[in-house]
């Protein structure tokens, strides 16, 4: 049962950006993307990486793609028409994609992957309690505990990013 829906994630994701890549409409595209980020999601789930599942969802789907979007739709109705993308190379843009392809299958089956410790780890820990273990609390920790400084700097300088942006776009209005 799992493989099925691991491989309904994965076909979901493949048509979906194989759509996205033919389409000619911008919007379709952009709405068609959602479909994408959400199957990388649930494979990042199969894969027992919570913590990026829910980073994907968060900032792919709640922030970039939104943003995306409005951006698309705020365009088209200032146009006052569809927006269409045009292909101008696609011979090119074939051959990069079946290059990058062919070395990403190359370097796949060039890794060995059970050698890797996280991935023994993950496993023993798997087969001790009979549930997958989570990333989420081990982050959780680290960050509370040995990254706290950064962690606070990283949001003083956010927020004063959103100051500055509040700021220039204030004068503007």
């Amino acid at each position: 049962m799992e493989l099925v829906v691991f491989y309904s994630f994965a076909a979901l994701v493949f048509f979906s950006a194989i759509f996205i890549l033919f389409t000619k409409n911008v919007i379709y595209a952009a709405f068609t993307l959602l479909l994408t980020f959400v199957g990388i999601a649930g494979i990042y789930v199969f894969l027992m990486a919570d913590v990026v599942a829910v980073t994907q969802v968060m900032v792919y789907v709640g922030g970039i793609l939104i943003l995306l979007i409005f951006g698309v739709m705020f365009t088209n109705k200032l146009q006052n028409g569809k927006i269409l993308t045009s292909h101008q190379y696609p011979l090119i843009a074939g051959l990069l994609g079946v290059g990058v392809f062919v070395l990403l299958i190359s370097l796949i089956f060039k890794t060995d992957f059970q050698s890797l410790a996280w991935i023994q780890e993950i496993t023993h820990q798997t087969h001790k309690n009979n549930h997958p273990a989570s990333t989420i609390e081990p982050i959780g920790l680290q960050l509370m505990t040995h990254q706290v400084l950064a962690l606070e700097v990283v949001g003083v300088l956010l927020l004063l990013a959103l100051v500055g942006t509040a700021l220039i776009a204030g004068r503007k209005v």
